[in-house]
């Protein structure tokens, strides 16, 4: 790892200098390297700052596009239009098809290969979930940064609702949130709010292993996030044996498949529907985790 000496915004760590694109070409130059491969999510200077270094030095780039575009779609737009970069000898490639579309409508002609995220298959194999007695409890698990774009809100009120379904039927259901984030606090008053302080836990920021034993000990994977590019959380979690609700327009329908590995709902409302149904039907729930 050779780290920048580059000034950086606060709060969300991004580095920003004039002298940026100048810094990745000594730094490319004096690493003798064969080839440059950039990362770019929604915002990526130092991403897009790569593409330029190593345009500069004439040196052999593929460039990885792992984030939703959305608005960032007309940037690439007005950057192609400035500097024709479309057109250089860049491989261009997709964590997912999702993205790749996006990208091919966001500039006619381009060429992008799907390269998909990878996991740790036997890591995440070692924490096969081990049966669950009839009538047991059952646990939910996610793992998320808590912002905005991954929805925690619209997980606890879909969340709330299978709840009051499992007591109203006997059964008990918890959730456990795995990452931190900026509206942490505001989610834990929520939860306190509704009256679920013992039913949901904030696990926080958590290490591989920690989050492998959470699986582990778990019987559901939910992930209620809409611009998500790949989904590794819900990959890794499928890995362990859970399977996973999900939202139909996110890139984990690379890898689920609705009704054999996971329920992937059009809306919140079919989203909590959904969850509700997986949380009491423990025929459906061992079905869904047993297929490959």
């Amino acid at each position: 790892v050779r780290r920048l000496n580059s000034p950086r915004l606060p709060l969300v760590d991004l580095a920003v200098s004039p002298r940026l694109v100048a810094m990745l070409k000594r730094e490319f130059a004096a690493g003798n390297y064969d080839a440059i491969h950039a990362h770019i999510r929604v915002i990526s200077p130092v991403g897009y700052g790569a593409v330029l270094a190593a345009h500069a030095l004439g040196m052999p780039t593929v460039v990885t596009f792992a984030g939703v575009l959305l608005r960032s779609a007309q940037f690439l737009r007005m950057a192609d239009r400035l500097s024709g970069w479309s057109r250089w000898p860049v491989a261009v490639t997709a964590v997912s098809g999702l993205i790749a579309e996006q990208l091919r409508a966001a500039l006619s002609g381009l060429k992008v290969t799907v390269l998909p995220n990878g996991v740790d298959l036997a890591f995440w194999r070692g924490a096969a979930v081990p049966p669950r007695p009839p009538g047991a409890d059952i646990v939910i698990a996610t793992a998320m940064r808590l912002t905005r774009k991954k929805r925690p809100v619209a997980l606890l009120r879909a969340f709330a609702q299978a709840h009051a379904a499992a007591v109203a039927q006997g059964r008990g259901l918890t959730l456990r949130i795995a990452g931190d984030g900026p509206l942490r606090r505001p989610l834990e008053r929520r939860v306190a709010a509704r009256g679920l302080g013992r039913a949901v836990t904030f696990l926080g920021a958590v290490s591989r292993p920690t989050l492998r034993e959470t699986y582990r000990a778990a019987d559901i994977f939910a992930l209620p996030s809409i611009h998500e590019s790949f989904g590794i959380a819900a990959l890794e979690a499928r890995c362990a044996g859970l399977p996973v609700v999900g939202m139909r327009r996110a890139g984990i329908t690379e890898f689920l498949r609705h009704g054999d590995t996971a329920l992937l709902a059009a809306d919140d409302g079919e989203f909590a529907r959904f969850l509700e149904r997986l949380a009491l039907d423990d025929a459906l729930r061992r079905r869904l985790a047993e297929a490959d």
